[in-house]
């Protein structure tokens, strides 16, 4: 796999083995694509109905349900939190799924060592970590930021959880603020580690940038 400027990875045709796998063309990744592929223009949609709703928007008579919030400008605050949070939680699950389902692909396309590995390690963040060393991925931005989000995930679906970013993550993102910010349109990389470890929701900046 290569990375854009973006930081968005490319795939290209990976040996494994005596096989020749090319990653655009597996079961996996169309199911990967499909699941994720257009979630940051999902996310920026609700985000533009709710500044309407903020502005004072009413509900059409076809809704089938009451909505009659005291302020509506608080519901569309309350309801921004929940759709960053929703579509980061969003992204990192698709990503699990997508490891996944690369360890249980008919016929196989990772060897049977790698596979074990991958499926006997419980810790999901670490099998994502397996299957880019055997791909000899570098430890790029892009990848920085989705092992982040996996904390981010953790912090935002279990209440009590308390699990921190890795050294290395944290070491990655602190050693090249510049490099995050020209690749994700401003994004300060201390800011968004300081946000997960207080458990506080990501922004938009900070969402769009792990999707």
């Amino acid at each position: 796999m290569t990375q854009t400027r973006r930081g968005r990875f490319e795939s290209d045709r990976v040996h494994v083995g005596i096989l020749s796998l090319d990653y655009r063309q597996t079961k996996a990744r169309a199911l990967f694509k499909g699941r994720s592929g257009h979630t940051t223009q999902h996310l920026l949609t609700l985000l533009v109905g709710l500044d309407s709703v903020r502005a004072g928007a009413k509900p059409t008579s076809s809704l089938p349900a009451s909505w009659n919030p005291v302020s509506q400008e608080d519901a569309a605050a309350r309801a921004r939190v929940f759709a960053l949070s929703t579509a980061l939680v969003w992204t990192v699950e698709s990503v699990v799924s997508y490891v996944k389902d690369l360890t249980r692909a008919i016929p196989a396309t990772l060897d049977t060592s790698l596979i074990a590995k991958i499926r006997n390690e419980k810790d999901k963040e670490t099998k994502l970590v397996l299957l880019v060393k055997h791909l000899s991925i570098q430890e790029a931005d892009a990848l920085t930021l989705v092992r982040a989000g996996y904390v981010w995930r953790n912090r935002l679906t279990h209440y009590d959880s308390t699990n921190q970013v890795s050294a290395d993550v944290k070491t990655q993102l602190e050693g090249s603020p510049q490099s995050m910010k020209d690749g994700y349109q401003g994004l300060d990389a201390a800011q968004l580690l300081e946000r997960i470890e207080q458990g506080e929701t990501p922004r938009l900046k900070e969402t769009a940038a792990i999707i």
